[in-house]
C-alpha cells in the first residue's frame, strides 16, 4: 500500500507523503493527525498558548514539546521540512537561556515572562498566521 512504486522498500516520500503515506496512515491510527488540531491558541498569546500544549499538566514544556506545538499550530508537519529543522535549530539556540535550573522544562513562568521564551519564539518564528 505504501511501497507505491513496488520496489520493495518505502522511501522518504512514500512515508511522508500527506493523507496516504506511512505516516499520516500511523498518526490517524493513533489519534494523532493533523485533523485533531484545530483552533490552536497563536505562539504570541504565551499564557493560552503555554496552557494548551502543557497536555500533562506538569506545569513545564520540554524542548521537543515545544518544537511540537509550534510545528503544529503552524501546521508545518508536511509542509516544509526546512521549515521544521529550522523551528528545531531555533528552540535549540535559546532554550539554555530559558531553562535556568537546567532540567529541560522550561516552567510557566520562564515561558511566559516579557521576552521569555514565547516572546522570544514569537519574534525569531515569523510565520503566515
Amino acid at each position: 500500500k505504501w511501497d507505491t512504486n513496488s520496489n520493495g522498500t518505502i522511501s522518504m516520500e512514500e512515508m511522508l507523503k500527506p493523507k496516504t503515506g506511512l505516516l499520516s496512515f500511523v498518526l490517524k491510527a493513533r489519534g494523532l493527525d493533523q485533523n485533531n488540531y484545530t483552533n490552536l491558541p497563536n505562539l504570541k498569546d504565551t499564557e493560552s498558548f503555554f496552557a494548551f500544549w502543557d497536555e500533562d499538566g506538569s506545569g513545564e514544556l520540554e524542548k521537543e514539546e515545544v518544537v511540537r506545538a509550534i510545528v503544529k499550530t503552524y501546521h508545518l508537519e508536511f509542509k516544509n521540512f526546512s521549515r521544521v529543522a529550522a523551528v528545531r535549530g531555533v528552540v535549540e539556540a535559546v532554550w539554555g537561556l530559558f531553562d535556568h535550573d537546567g532540567n529541560g522544562g522550561v516552567s510557566r513562568k520562564e515561558y511566559c515572562a516579557r521576552d521569555g521564551l514565547g516572546d522570544t519564539l514569537a519574534a525569531q518564528l515569523k510565520f503566515e498566521e
